[in-house]
């Protein structure tokens, strides 16, 4: 027959408490016999024993929550420590003591061990009798407490075997339904709490990233430019998350280049540094790279970084921390931040930083915008620039040096030169700064210079690196030159010059930069146009159509100026009208055609003699005039007396070629202040010399002199 448990399990603090119950009466047992455990080796070596037992039983209960083999045992230890303490107390009272094991085994395992202390108690009752019968001499009184031992652990063992009253099945499924409500209330309670904590701290993380965002954008406030707003942001990042430097890398339009835009910190020598050219997916590593040759110039070394580094929650934070700023499109850039503690960024630095990235990206891409639309303001008010050149320069010949001071406030080259043709070749036209001359240093298959450049049918060409470019066999000729930019000026469909801008540094120039400069070179091919045809209107317009010499409206518009410089500066000034020999006989005799072709030979004739700094006009008909600055009258004779010489010793052609032509000429000359006082009267004078010579026989040169 199954005889169910009372509890069903030991453990507990019932069990606990009853452990340490059980080892207190067993010292309290060793305390009261020393006497006797002092003179017997026997009795000493049992209460070694019974505390070894003690110990086995304690190890055996808290391996088995469920054997009720151990309660037999431990009711079995229990009875014989009573029936010790019995024995060592020898009062008839004590015999209640063999009742308290019972009790404790039947509670704790199950109601048969009550049975098995109704054998174990009597039988007892009997050993310590048998064995002490002098300290217990009242047989009747054992008897009675036998007795009343086995009833007593009789009707223990009933009790604890009496089966509970059944409820009601109503009654159970009510209790079972509230039990499952209850249990439901509870999950439903523990998971509004783990929700609840969740948001608590997501709240808490949220209200952090806004902290660093508005303290970011409180700090914007005082930024002018996208460098001062980039400066704030590192270094309102370097302080609150602990690092030593930060540094951001800005991707250009094709998201394929980096350049360091700015660096604070340790990172501070990043700003200016060369471009990193690397694949998408190679990007954090040639920027972690060029940090750590950053960082090694200071001494201080980062350890590598591992593939799944940046991962939240990583093993093994790295010191370096590098986080993409990229959009569904493409990549705009990297912020790499050095951390100050050597152990790296913890995860909870990383976490906030990777909240916060976003708020980053949307200011970066803000900012690009407002570059972007910089640039294009920029490239607008280039082109207007370009255009009002031909009204703001003093001279068209001015305007390729002011067209590269307009290219220079748009793209940040530092040298530049401007190549045009003239005649049936390129020359450079203008250099900003002074440098030698480029083109000519390059090599385009098998000729040099622009020659080459001209078989090459190229429009652009960008070398990125002059030290690795077939087009350049010599780079310390070029030297510190290392990005090159050569762009053809177009006029319609014939090519107008080449353009050359050059940087320092290698890989300079990005794919924006070389747009902006297509289109302000095309539009500066325009101006160019213009500013030839107008050269050659204003040339047109000041210049005998015959002769080539300039013409008589442009001798009266410098002979005026030359007068107000000798009224302001007294410096002296002659003038000499030349008037041709008996031209009309040659015109009746040879025809007007030969005529006007003497005419452009005689005007070579005086162009080849007379200095290059005295102005030689047609001043109408067969007559010229020469205006002379900083001439005196007997400077002025001497000129004349070469060009009597020069044209009467000429044989002049036909237009047939044949030298059959002979002329000669007469010359007034007046002189400042030889002749008169008055500047103003040279030319009156000049013409009164001239009739005087024609009158003497003229092939001369008559200067008056001041008689007053």
């Amino acid at each position: 027959m199954h005889i169910p448990s009372s509890e069903g399990k030991t453990g507990g603090e019932v069990g606990i408490l009853w452990r340490w119950v059980r080892l207190l009466a067993l010292g309290a047992l060793g305390w009261a016999g020393q006497e006797w455990l002092l003179q017997s080796p026997l009795l000493l070596a049992g209460g070694v024993g019974a505390l070894l037992a003690w110990v086995a039983l304690f190890w055996l209960e808290r391996r088995s929550s469920q054997a009720e083999w151990l309660g037999a045992l431990g009711l079995l230890y229990d009875m014989t420590l009573a029936g010790v303490g019995v024995w060592l107390l020898a009062h008839p009272q004590a015999w209640w003591l063999l009742f308290v094991p019972a009790i404790y085994a039947a509670r704790q395992y199950a109601a048969w061990h009550a049975l098995m202390g109704a054998f174990l108690a009597p039988l007892t009752v009997g050993v310590i009798a048998s064995v002490a019968p002098e300290r217990f001499a009242d047989t009747a009184t054992l008897w009675g407490w036998g007795a009343g031992l086995l009833g007593g652990h009789l009707a223990l063992a009933w009790v604890a075997y009496r089966p509970a009253t059944t409820p009601s099945p109503e009654v159970m499924e009510q209790v079972t339904r509230v039990l499952e409500q209850t249990e439901s209330a509870h999950r439903e309670l523990r998971h509004s709490y783990r929700e609840l904590a969740h948001h608590y701290r997501r709240l808490q993380e949220n209200l952090e990233t806004l902290n660093d965002v508005v303290e970011l954008f409180t700090a914007l406030r005082q930024a002018t430019t996208p460098t001062e707003a980039y400066r704030l942001i590192l270094e309102r990042l370097r302080s609150r998350f602990g690092a030593s430097g930060a540094a951001l890398y800005l991707a250009d339009e094709t998201g394929f280049h980096l350049r360091a835009a700015l660096g604070v910190g340790s990172l501070a020598r990043l700003q200016g540094t060369v471009r990193v050219d690397a694949p998408r997916k190679s990007a954090r590593q040639a920027v972690e790279q060029q940090v750590r040759q950053a960082l090694e110039t200071l001494c201080e070394r980062v350890p590598e970084s591992g593939e799944d580094a940046h991962a939240i929650g990583a093993g093994a934070n790295p010191r370096l921390l590098t986080l993409p700023l990229r959009t569904p499109q493409r990549l705009l850039g990297m912020l790499t931040l050095v951390a100050r503690n050597p152990d790296g960024f913890d995860t909870a630095t990383e976490n906030r930083l990777h909240a916060f990235l976003p708020h980053l990206l949307a200011l970066v891409q803000l900012y690009e915008q407002i570059e972007v639309m910089g640039l294009r303001l920029q490239e607008i008010q280039a082109l207007h620039d370009l255009d009002n050149l031909l009204f703001t320069v003093a001279t068209p010949t001015e305007i390729p040096r002011r067209a590269l001071e307009v290219l220079k406030s748009v793209v940040p080259f530092e040298y530049a030169q401007l190549y045009l043709p003239d005649e049936e070749q390129l020359t450079l036209h203008a250099s900003l700064p002074a440098f030698a001359e480029i083109l000519p240093m390059l090599q385009f298959g098998q000729e040099c210079g622009w020659q080459g450049w001209l078989q090459q049918k190229t429009h652009l060409l960008s070398i990125t690196d002059t030290h690795e470019s077939p087009h350049v066999p010599d780079p310390a000729a070029l030297a510190p030159i290392r990005s090159l930019l050569l762009i053809n000026l177009q006029s319609g469909a014939r090519p107008a010059g080449v353009l050359a801008l050059g940087h320092s540094q290698p890989h300079f120039f990005t794919e924006g930069q070389t747009e902006m400069v297509q289109v302000l070179v095309a539009h500066l091919g325009l101006v160019l146009e213009r500013a030839r045809l107008l050269i050659h209107l204003e040339q047109l317009a000041i210049t005998d159509g015959l002769t080539g010499l300039h013409n008589y409206r442009y001798f009266q518009e410098r002979y005026k100026e030359e007068v107000r410089l000798v009224k302001r500066y007294r410096h002296p000034l002659a003038l000499m009208l030349i008037d041709l020999d008996n031209f009309k006989q040659i015109n009746d005799r040879y025809g007007h055609l030969e005529g006007d072709y003497l005419l452009m030979q005689v005007a070579e004739v005086l162009q080849s003699t007379l200095r290059s700094t005295e102005l030689i006009a047609r001043y109408g008909g067969d007559e010229f005039v020469v205006l002379m600055p900083s001439t005196n009258l007997q400077g002025a004779q001497t000129a004349a007396g070469r060009l009597l010489q020069a044209v009467s010793g000429t044989r002049f052609s036909t237009t047939a070629g044949q030298p059959e032509l002979s002329i000669t000429l007469s010359i007034g000359i007046a002189a400042y202040p030889e002749t008169t006082e008055d500047p103003q009267q040279l030319l009156e004078l000049a013409d009164s010399a001239l009739e005087k010579a024609k009158r003497t026989g003229r092939n001369r040169a008559v200067a008056l002199e001041n008689t007053a």
